[in-house]
């Protein structure tokens, strides 16, 4: 298991977004960790992925989804936390995060690509 820093025993909070979804965790206190952050996130990387990987499998999608779509999805949101908590410690954005998964965002009527679509990176 990844471990961040020592948590103390306070209630976490969690904000949802409009859809209802997890948006942002909070905590009361966050003590600093004594690893290096490096080997810290190299291992929250791989429980996530192993997790990740799992959900992935198993969810039964209404439609047919590729292996590249599932797995893709998991290393996406990985790339696109670890670029936003990069942003929020200080260490700058980074680059866009490529994906490899689609939200089919463009199959909606009146919708096209958005801007980190990987069908349109095929294309350039």
């Amino acid at each position: 298991m990844a471990h961040l820093g020592p948590l103390d025993d306070s209630p976490l909070s969690c904000d949802l977004a409009d859809g209802l979804y997890p948006e942002r965790l909070g905590f009361t206190s966050v003590e600093p960790a004594g690893t290096d952050r490096e080997i810290r996130l190299d291992a929250a990387r791989t429980a996530y992925r192993q997790l990740g990987r799992q959900i992935a499998e198993r969810y039964e999608s209404a439609v047919k989804m590729s292996s590249r779509q599932r797995f893709g999805m998991v290393d996406d949101m990985w790339e696109l936390a670890a670029r936003e908590a990069r942003a929020a410690t200080g260490d700058g954005w980074g680059p866009v995060v490529e994906r490899t998964s689609c939200c089919f965002l463009f199959a909606l009527p009146g919708c096209h690509e958005c801007g980190g679509c990987p069908r349109l990176a095929r294309h350039t």
